[in-house]
């Protein structure tokens, strides 16, 4: 009868002791079950017993938690199985169904596995008993989904026998006879029972299948993705390697076993309907036992997730900066704020100057206003020469301005040192543009440079983060293909996410490579870090072993090791150092050349142009000829009192001032350039840093 017409309602119960009714159609068959569960099931924290019969039930020898599944109509037994089974960590199961719901059962436990999250182990214990009206089934060894019940008895009435108190136990030939992904699987008599003289042979009713699985095939699905997971082609034949490729190999050899890779382009994202794309759909549709090449914590919800054995750190190869215009190489022994305090001294020293220059003409008796156009001439250019450590030129000195002169001689002294020692270190030394070092560098240098991947995976694992910075990153990253990504490499305006293991070997795709390194460096610091794990089918029987056996391999070293050996044999090396020191100083030789004086050339230049633009105005003495206008009557005005403001006037308005400035700049510019040809024709040879 169809599973559907049989099953009409569901009861769940949860039972702290063991003090219930035994089964009541067959004394033997209770007393059997309390044995198996004393040797078998005594460590497990609950139990789940699934019957049909709402008048049957079970007796724990122990103090252990038993949820009871009663089924009659089914509408919720999959989530009761999830959240009340699996959630709770039940290693135990004992199922008494009628032949016609027992596959809809498997079937519903399987979906369960699938969908619970929280089912870190997979290798549950189950028994199949008969009930009073039909046998076991055991043609139940022969569906697919025998992969994920590995730990399975039946236990069957004795034939020839009368008094229903002897029992014949099955287990399934797991790993007997399989074909690929479609399991051929047979029963085997593991024991037999008698009420009278118990277990005959005393055999373990469930052994660790996993241990030995007889030369069954795996199937690894991987990227070629270097030092992970390399795909060769070698000799007209695909060769899989990589450090996680021979971790997992290890494993499998460990439990007698055989592997053979799947290549894949991507690692997959889940779809709206539930699929997967990549390596992550060979783990969904149980294509591959094992994926790996450098997967994070990604898909824990959707497929089971090995213990992190290995922790990596996710930065950026950014593009070099470039050098500083040459035309600031004078410019350049200062920093801004120097230069600032530099340039508000200067005019200090002028107003100090012309009003030293001031204060002695009022005390000869002189106007202030008389001499005030050439005494800011004098003040600007006397400064300027000081500055320049050039003599300067006063036809009339006092003792004021001679003190003052000292000190600012003294200053000038002292700052022209200072330039020239930066000066001389720029010459040898070249000058870069700020690195770009932290996550805060890259977001502020957007959107001059951007920045991406070959999938959105690379920001997974902080899409969720609230720092600001991280959030920028994630905002604006772009997912390109490979194609688009390798010519960028050579475009200096994008960045590429790669990853950085603990032990100084990075792991990257094949658009980077030794081209495009001359373009990138390595920033310093890294984004975020994550765990690496190898994920499997969700209700795998492998995922318990393969946490141990990572853990050990972890412990003893052998991780670091295989990913050493990986990087010297396979991986390209000349690349690994030139991504490690990508972002080193490069120290080595300068040889001075034209473009350290560009910058004294532009201004000289700049300066030739402003004084014969200049030179194109009047050259007569543009002072003002005072007259006397007559009145109507011709009679003089008397108009001394405004001729001292006149005159200040018209010195302020002439263009002498600009003129001798600009010729004085050119001169002295002259004089810097000639100073530094000399200079390079001295120390032509290299220089060492």
């Amino acid at each position: 009868m169809h599973w559907q017409l049989i099953l009409k309602f569901v009861f769940l119960i949860k039972i702290s002791s063991g003090s219930l009714t035994p089964f009541s159609f067959s004394n033997g068959l209770s007393e059997l079950v309390e044995q198996i569960i004393i040797k078998n099931f005594n460590n497990n924290r609950c139990i789940t017993f699934i019957t049909d019969n709402f008048y049957e039930s079970i007796s724990l020898p122990y103090n252990q938690s038993l949820f009871i599944i009663y089924l009659k109509k089914n509408e919720n037994l999959e989530n009761m199985l999830m959240t009340n089974s699996f959630e709770q960590g039940c290693g135990g199961f004992i199922i008494q169904v009628k032949k016609s719901c027992a596959r809809f059962l498997i079937e519903r436990l399987v979906a369960a596995k699938k969908k619970s999250v929280c089912c870190r182990y997979n290798n549950q214990k189950y028994i199949f008993l008969p009930n009073q009206y039909e046998d076991v089934n055991l043609d139940l060894v022969n569906l697919p989904y025998m992969y994920f019940f590995p730990n399975i008895a039946f236990i069957s009435f004795l034939l020839n026998n009368e008094s229903g108190n002897h029992f014949s136990i099955y287990g399934s030939t797991y790993f007997n006879n399989y074909k690929y992904k479609i399991l051929k699987v047979t029963s085997e008599i593991l024991d037999y029972w008698s009420f009278r003289d118990g277990f005959k042979y005393g055999t373990n009713l469930f052994p660790d299948r996993i241990k030995n699985v007889m030369g069954y095939k795996f199937f690894f699905a991987s990227l070629n993705y270097s030092p992970f997971g390399l795909i060769i082609n070698e000799n007209n034949k695909t060769v899989f390697d990589g450090f996680e490729t021979r971790i997992a190999g290890l494993f499998v050899e460990i439990i007698n076993g055989t592997w053979d890779g799947l290549s894949h382009d991507t690692w997959g994202e889940v779809l709206p309907n539930g699929t997967g794309t990549g390596i992550l759909r060979s783990i969904m549709d149980r294509k591959a036992e094992f994926g790996y090449s450098g997967i994070y914590q990604w898909f824990c919800t959707d497929v089971d997730c090995s213990f992190p054995y290995y922790q990596s750190g996710v930065t950026c190869l950014v593009p070099r900066p470039e050098l500083v215009s040459e035309w600031l190489t004078i410019v350049l022994p200062f920093r801004l704020n120097t230069w600032i305090a530099l340039v508000f001294v200067y005019i200090l020293n002028i107003i100090f100057f012309l009003f030293s220059l001031s204060a002695w003409n009022c005390l000869t008796g002189s106007s202030i206003f008389k001499k005030i156009g050439r005494n800011i001439n004098d003040s600007f250019f006397t400064i300027f020469r000081i500055q320049m450590e050039q003599i300067p030129k006063m036809t009339t000195l006092n003792n004021a301005t001679v003190v003052y002169l000292k000190f600012a001689i003294l200053y000038s002294f002292f700052m022209a040192v200072f330039w020239r020692g930066g000066i001389s270190s720029i010459l040898t030394v070249p000058r870069y543009e700020k690195p770009i070092d932290t996550a805060l560098d890259l977001v502020n240098k957007w959107p001059k440079i951007r920045w991406g991947g070959n999938s959105n995976l690379w920001v997974h694992s902080i899409k969720r983060s609230t720092d600001p910075t991280l959030i920028q990153i994630v905002n604006k990253f772009v997912s390109l293909d490979d194609d688009t990504l390798k010519k960028k490499t050579e475009t200096k305006d994008f960045g590429f996410f790669i990853e950085e293991l603990p032990h100084g070997h990075f792991g990257h795709n094949e658009y980077i490579n030794e081209d495009g390194m001359k373009y990138l460096r390595l920033m310093k610091e890294k984004i975020y870090k994550a765990f690496g794990v190898i994920i499997l089918p969700r209700g795998s029987p492998f995922t318990e072993k393969l946490d141990l056996w990572l853990l050990r391999m972890f412990d003893t070293g052998i991780v670091h090791k295989t990913e050493n050996q990986v990087v010297v044999e396979r991986a390209k090396n000349r690349l690994q150092n030139m991504i490690g020191s990508s972002n080193e100083k490069k120290t080595g030789s300068v040889t001075l050349a034209l473009r350290h004086i560009r910058g004294p050339l532009y201004i000289y230049f700049f300066g030739i142009i402003i004084a014969n633009v200049l030179n194109r105005g009047p050259h007569e003495d543009l002072s003002i000829n005072l007259r006397v206008h007559k009145r109507d009557n011709g009679k003089k005005k008397n108009c001394t009192k405004y001729i001292d403001l006149i005159k200040w006037l018209n010195n302020c308005m002439q263009l002498d001032l600009l003129r001798s400035c600009a010729i004085h700049c050119v001169h002295k510019s002259y004089k810097i350039v000639l100073k530094l040809v000399t200079l390079i024709c001295c120390y032509s040879s290299p220089m060492v840093t």
